[in-house]
């Protein structure tokens, strides 16, 4: 539903009625949960059809203006917080399309470097004959498009540009590669080989059929200096401080979602500090930590606190749902940021609490890691650092049928080296792994539940802010160590949070004097004992989070009957010899497969919804009730 669509035919034979046809297969690839603005555009020639779809609720400013004497057309998706160019004029509010059309009059569509925002735009100058689409510098908000033939389409949802039938969904295996190692696909790919994702930070242009994609900023353009001082702690609070008040000045009820752990806390206690109208949300299961250390962190600061139970009853019923909005961007079995379709929340802006580990909260980097130099120890470093032991357990070159073995085993050492290409900074070549984890934890991994969300609500996320990010990506690596920035902005902001306990385990409180340490290290604790006795092998693993076990007891009738189907599309790829123990393994629980689990289903959901719908059409038919209504 929300978000921007549009395309670019080589030429219409059929004028206006195939624009609008397509148009509208692009209009209604997903369902409507809540009343909406809609507008659209077609050219006079009808080669160029755009549109944009938002809820009506989330206080949205104007995402469509036109320009009868310029000829020129701009769809928004999202706000602009400020213009380096114009720092008195935008009004948060008052910003939308109508100003970006005005920009690129002024300056075609390199404004963009000089604004600031969570956004993805599409202008069409009638006169020039371009299309051009541009995403924020952080890239908050996911683009994908896809060309062939000649003929190019864009949507903010993989599901739309498929309804469009202008691109084939023929599935990358390169991509299926990197959704079986990491649980998302690296770099700009996709699950499928014509559909590409933006870059952040970029400008693509469609003109006389060729198409050029451009970076105008990357966070590689800024040089660490200088050391971590009150100075510079100063800058990074003013600019979080102003990152959390834009979050909350849509004239919509905000809500903070907020979790035990540090990243929302900070975020919490800016808000408070700045006395701004909010109140928190959780969702979860009442008796776990985290829900508990949230709920206190509220109480703490004297917000109101409004708690979600979070079930597996409609689990299964949403991951249809949720594979045809994310699009197949990551692999799990998550689905419940579903239930904001259904549920009747006291809020219509959610801020997420998600921020980048190596820029905010720090990576586990050892002293001898920020002596790499070369890119062949960088990508194994970060190899190691993403990647799932499971799969050498599992033998990952080994479950690919032989004619995809040579692909697919380095896949992402090829993603990974044309990620590393171009990228220069003076502060060694670990910094590479800090702009990976900030362009692909983010703009894959974050994004999963907000393409689900922003259907109903407005989405935010205060550690995207760049500017806030720019600052960050200043100070040396080695000042970035763990936790220490927003410790250090929460003794500012609003010190009593500290006293809260610490933890995201969702395992159940422990009855200790100190439960937020030993939810915190209890696995670890553990294993620590089992080495020590000289039993760590006999230990029986078992996941400590309530989704996990929801996958192997309430989900797993559903899951086995599309993991062990003989029709079911991975089998193409994957041999099902080495597939098979691994499944069984599973849900028997003598292993935990997991994130392998999760990659298999929303692949063959992906086949099912847009690749080949007579695949095991039976075994989807109860699933993704939401989808049908």
């Amino acid at each position: 539903m929300s978000g921007i669509f549009g395309f670019a035919l080589m030429k219409n034979d059929s004028g206006n009625i195939r624009c609008e046809s397509i148009l509208k297969r692009m209009r209604q690839a997903l369902p409507v949960h809540t009343a909406v603005n809609d507008d659209w555009h077609v050219s006079e020639d009808g080669r160029v059809g755009l549109g944009a779809i938002h809820a009506v609720n989330i206080g949205h400013p104007k995402h469509f203006a036109y320009d009868r004497h310029n000829q020129l057309v701009c769809f928004l998706d999202g706000y602009i917080f400020s213009d380096a160019q114009y720092p008195k004029e935008i009004a948060h509010n008052k910003s939308g399309a109508e100003y970006l059309l005005k920009r690129y009059l002024e300056a075609g569509p390199t404004c963009v470097k000089d604004i600031s925002g969570s956004f993805n735009v599409a202008w069409y100058d009638k006169i020039k004959d371009r299309l051009v689409l541009a995403t924020d510098k952080i890239g908050q908000r996911l683009l994908f498009y896809g060309n062939q033939n000649g003929n190019f389409i864009f949507a903010s949802y993989i599901a739309r540009i498929m309804a469009g039938n202008l691109v084939s969904p023929e599935i990358d295996v390169e991509s299926l590669s990197d959704f079986l190692r990491i649980s998302y696909v690296c770099g700009e790919g996709t699950l499928f080989k014509d559909i590409k994702c933006m870059p952040e930070g970029s400008i693509l242009s469609v003109e006389n059929g060729e198409i050029k994609v451009q970076k105008y900023w990357g966070i590689d353009q800024i040089e660490p200096h200088g050391s971590y001082n009150g100075e510079r702690l100063d800058e990074i609070e003013a600019l979080f401080k102003t990152a959390v008040a834009r979050t909350m000045s849509s004239g919509v009820n905000t809500a903070i979602g907020l979790t035990g752990g540090l990243d929302s806390r900070c975020i919490l206690a800016a808000a408070a500090n700045m006395k701004l109208p909010f109140i928190t949300y959780t969702g979860g299961q009442e008796n776990s930590t985290d829900v508990i250390f949230a709920k206190q962190s509220a109480e703490t600061v004297g917000y109101e606190h409004f708690f979600e139970f979070i079930g597996p009853e409609k689990m299964t019923d949403w991951l249809l749902p949720m594979v045809q909005y994310q699009g197949g961007v990551v692999a799990t079995l998550h689905s419940h940021p579903c239930q904001h379709f259904d549920m009747s929340f006291p809020f219509n802006a959610y801020i997420q609490g998600v921020a980048p580990p190596s820029y905010v909260h720090g990576r586990p980097w050892y002293p001898a890691h920020f002596d790499i130099y070369t890119k062949n120890e960088v990508v194994a470093e970060i190899k190691r650092a993403i990647s799932s032991a499971n799969l050498e357990k599992i033998g990952f070159k080994n479950i690919w049928r032989e004619k995809y073995k040579s692909i697919c085993t380095h896949a992402f050492d090829k993603h990974l080296n044309f990620l590393l290409e171009h990228y220069e900074v003076n502060d060694k070549m670990m910094a590479f792994a800090d702009f990976y984890m900030l362009g692909q934890d983010c703009r894959k991994l974050l994004n999963k539940a907000n393409m689900i969300v922003r259907n109903v609500r407005e989405n935010f996320f205060p550690y995207l802010d760049h500017e806030f990010i720019s600052a960050l990506a200043g100070l040396p690596i080695k000042e970035r160590v763990t936790s220490r920035i927003q410790v250090d902005l929460i003794k500012r902001l609003s010190p009593k949070l500290l006293n809260v306990p610490l933890s995201k385990t969702m395992q159940p409180i422990p009855r200790t004097q100190n439960p937020g340490w030993i939810a915190e290290n209890y696995s670890q604790i553990q294993r620590r004992i089992a080495r020590k006795l000289g039993i760590s092998k006999n230990i029986k693993f078992e996941p400590n989070h309530y989704l996990y076990r929801w996958s192997r007891q309430e989900m797993r009738e559903s899951l086995t009957k599309i993991l062990l189907n003989p029709k079911a599309a991975f089998r193409e790829y994957l041999e099902w010899q080495k597939i098979e123990p691994i499944v069984n393994q599973h849900f028997d629980g003598r292993h935990n497969w997991e994130t392998v689990i999760g990659a298999l289903v929303v692949f063959e959901i992906c086949h099912h919804l847009w690749v080949d719908d007579s695949v095991h059409k039976t075994v989807f038919k109860d699933i993704g009730q939401h989808t049908r209504s």
